[in-house]
């Protein structure tokens, strides 16, 4: 019996002895793994840094060959405004006669509005009729104006961008109210502004 137990004794050994030949042979395998991918690593890095060297620039152009324009503030806004794809269905005539004509009715409905507290109506009714057909003449304007004189044409762009700068103004203090987050009297200023941007605008379009 004893001899059993030493035989299994020396087979266990034997086994173990196996296992860790087994071990050692995986971790040299992948240590060489290691040390054949940095070499490879190091390698393309080699490859890259070299390529990077031999690059031969090319000759920058003469600096007396590069011509750069420098326009006027007015030649800016010119072309600013001559280049935008925006086709006018009227002449400016017609929409100065479509600003005049609802502009009574559109700044009375705000007023109402605005007295009766109802800023939430008041905002949206910029963009329905009646005030609709006065802001989109009013945008229109300038380009409509545009095909007969573009330095008129600027000037009135420049006005329709403070009338447009005013008529954001006064829709936000319009939803802020409504949001009891603004007092009234701001509502009543913005209008106040909406009303003299709209009138500088109309000035300007109609000085030849």
């Amino acid at each position: 019996m004893l001899n059993c137990i030493t035989a299994s004794v020396e087979r266990i050994k034997i086994k173990g002895d196996i296992l860790n030949c087994t071990a050692q042979g995986h971790s040299k395998i992948l240590h060489q793994v290691q040390v054949q991918q940095g070499r490879r690593d190091m390698l393309t890095t080699m490859i890259s840094t070299i390529s990077a060297v031999l690059v031969i620039p090319s000759k920058p152009a003469a600096a007396a060959s590069i011509e750069l324009p420098i326009p006027s503030k007015a030649t800016s806004r010119e072309e600013d405004l001559s280049s935008a794809f925006v086709i006018p269905a009227l002449s400016e005539t017609q929409y100065i006669d479509k600003i005049r004509a609802a502009r009574p009715n559109a700044m009375r409905q705000l007023s109402e509005l605005i007295e009766r507290g109802r800023y939430k109506d008041a905002a949206e009714s910029l963009v329905l009729y009646p005030f609709d057909d006065v802001a989109q003449s009013a945008f229109y304007l300038p380009w409509a104006i545009l095909k007969n004189d573009e330095i008129r044409a600027t000037e009135v762009k420049l006005s329709y961008d403070k009338f447009s700068k005013a008529l954001r103004g006064f829709e936000k203090k319009c939803r802020e109210a409504a949001s009891y987050r603004t007092e009234d009297d701001e509502v009543e200023d913005a209008f106040l502004s909406l009303n003299s941007s709209l009138d500088e605008l109309l000035k300007t379009a109609m000085y030849k």
